[in-house]
């Protein structure tokens, strides 16, 4: 069930086991790429607002499509991918502070 499902989504069970977790649960549930999906209204409104002032876009999306609208902003320094974005691999330390 999704409890199973979850209770492997965290960083101490990544630390455990890098490999298996990429590839017994990321690959099995996620996609490796978004390739074919376009930004919706939603994106093309929230990029839209950034136009407006000092606003940011904070999403926890991973498929990177906020940075994929028609309309054209400065995503670079207005978007804050909270969890990251698929294709954008970081090293994280041993222990967290």
């Amino acid at each position: 069930g999704s409890q199973s499902l979850w209770s492997h989504a965290t960083r101490e069970a990544f630390r455990l086991d890098p490999l298996g977790w990429y590839n017994d649960f990321w690959l099995c549930n996620f996609p490796t790429h978004y390739d074919g999906y376009d930004a919706n209204r939603g994106h093309e409104v929230l990029a839209e607002l950034t136009e407006m002032g000092d606003v940011k876009i904070v999403t926890q999306n991973v498929d990177g499509l906020h940075s994929k609208t028609k309309f054209k902003w400065n995503c670079e320094e207005k978007l804050v991918e909270a969890h990251g974005r698929i294709g954008l691999y970081k090293c994280i330390p041993d222990v967290d502070t």
